[in-house]
């Protein structure tokens, strides 16, 4: 009877299981199939199966009311059993055992399914996080050539109006160097669900295209820009306002837009699809999450001004397994920002903090803590910035200032860049460690910095879901050769079960769990 609900079969099969029931029915109920109440008893039996299979995706979220329907079915069909069936005389008491044992096989049936569903869609939900780079394809691309080329040579042919859209998220990358390729895929994927949700809001025809992993291109054939400013802006707004998690990380983001349209003097879509290019450069270039027009950046949109004295830096241990008792000798320093909304400290939108408000919120730190080591993370740009060299040299070697101060870098830069910023660095008897090696930062990427640095930081939380623990051993077991033959430090980052610990433990070096204390 169960497997009616269960979706997986065509219609042929549906009507021989429909036809096995009918001749259970028969063959259970012969000396009283005509009587009113039987017949009554088979219309409301047929009815509630019919429900329940018409409303199986509930009985697969909320199983219980599954195990009810079929209850329900179970007392239908032996309460309303003759005496005498199939050559066995019904007591009441072998009546509630009968629907008391089918009730209970649900019960382990709808259990088993709801499981199977949940792990089905985590699949699916996987599947759509790896594989969402294949929107960006050259062939997807080149299918988005093509249609905007015949839209556009379309406009150009009858004069009409033609929009173009162009979105590109601000500081993705930081998602992707700081959680992982998978959490910044899921971040894309939630900003291109916010994007569709809000052009459906709106009357208006529109084609919507990935064109690379964080951009996004949305034509509007017959429209021109000032009706699409306000999509823009909403568009805008939604995004800001979301949250976006993986893997019990919340995330953050904005956009920054650009809009043009057809001109009459356009030789080729190219002309086009540059000055929409343009406009996202200027909306990034004049502080991100705006919208540009042409050339005009529409200053009614502009973000408020950022408040720093909501930002702080939340402290997580690097522990040194080398050591009896394994003591915290360092802090690794995490930027957040109070969310009045959300009502709790969540990642910022932007990581570049004007470099002033560093030594602020560093010495707020060590006013709070006697332990004065601390390891700092810093964006691409802000490594590359002499200035923030400057500062936070003058900060270590200041009488009020830290310890120890290590500057840690998720993404390395040329070598020249490198041996530069980190004679600074070193002057003040400062540290640098490459973040996320054996992830983010391959090998190869990084085997020419390595006489630059101190130290590697070996990022497990980012491969644990594409490699088992032999993989992840080994992979370990190769930084850690690499640590040694450069004479560095090795840290191992995203200690999160006594598994990783006991793994941690064979390194004997310094780790450091995810723990924010």
């Amino acid at each position: 009877m169960t497997p009616i609900v269960y979706a997986g079969f065509s219609k042929l099969e549906i009507t021989m299981q429909a036809a096995v029931i009918a001749m259970l029915w028969e063959a259970h109920h012969q000396s009283n199939l005509w009587q009113p109440t039987t017949i009554l008893a088979m219309l409301l039996f047929a009815g509630v199966l019919g429900l329940m299979a018409h409303y199986r995706m509930k009985l697969v979220n909320h199983w219980l009311l599954g195990v009810v329907g079929s209850g329900v079915l179970a007392a239908l069909f032996w309460g309303s059993a003759p005496a005498r069936s199939m050559l066995i005389t019904l007591t009441a008491d072998q009546r509630q055992w009968a629907i008391g044992m089918y009730a209970i096989m649900a019960f382990v049936v709808f259990g088993y399914w709801l499981r199977a569903y949940a792990d089905d869609l985590n699949k699916a939900s996987l599947k759509r996080l790896v594989e969402y780079d294949a929107g960006a394809s050259a062939q997807a691309y080149a299918q988005y050539q093509k249609a905007l080329t015949t839209m556009f040579n379309r406009a150009q042919a009858q004069h009409e109006p033609l929009t173009l859209l162009s979105i590109d998220c601000d500081h993705f990358k930081q998602i992707n160097d700081r959680y992982g390729h998978l959490a910044a895929n899921a971040a894309l994927i939630g900003v291109s669900d916010t994007i569709n949700q809000t052009l459906q809001q709106y009357d208006l025809a529109y084609r919507i295209y990935q064109t690379g992993g964080e951009e996004l291109n949305i034509v509007f054939p017959g429209v021109h820009p000032q009706a699409v400013v306000k999509i823009a802006n909403h568009i805008r707004q939604a995004v800001k306002d979301s949250e976006y998690a993986y893997d019990g990380r919340s995330m953050n983001g904005t956009v920054s837009i650009g809009i043009t349209e057809r001109h009459d003097d356009d030789q080729n879509i190219d002309e086009l699809y540059k000055r929409a290019d343009d406009a996202v450069y200027t909306s990034k270039r004049n502080g991100r999450d705006l919208i540009t027009v042409e050339h005009t950046v529409l200053t009614d949109t502009a973000p408020a001004v950022e408040d720093y004295s909501q930002y702080r830096y939340f402290a997580q241990g690097v522990y040194d397994l080398s050591l009896d008792g394994q003591p915290r000798y360092y802090h690794e320093l995490l930027l957040r920002h109070y969310d009045a909304e959300l009502k709790r400290w969540v990642l910022p939108s932007d990581f570049e903090i004007p470099v002033a408000e560093i030594p602020r919120l560093l010495r707020q730190v060590i006013a709070a803590d006697p332990l004065h080591n601390y390891n700092i993370n810093l964006t691409a740009a802000q490594f590359r910035d002499v200035e923030v060299a400057r500062v936070l040299t003058a900060l270590a070697e200041s009488p009020d200032g830290p310890t120890n101060l290590t500057v840690e870098v998720t993404e390395v830069a040329n070598a020249a860049i490198t041996r530069h910023i980190s004679a600074i660095y070193r002057s003040a008897g400062m540290k640098i460690l490459i973040d996320d090696v054996g992830s983010d930062n391959s090998f190869e990427l990084v085997q020419n910095e390595l006489p630059y640095f101190d130290g590697v930081k070996f990022a497990m939380q980012n491969l644990r879901r594409t490699n088992d623990a032999d993989q992840m051993h080994e992979r370990i077991a190769f930084w850690r050769q690499v640590a040694q033959a450069n004479h560095l430090s090795f840290i191992l980052e995203g200690v999160e079960t006594q598994a990783d610990l006991d793994l941690a433990k064979k390194t004997r070096h310094s780790i450091c769990p995810r723990i924010l204390l």
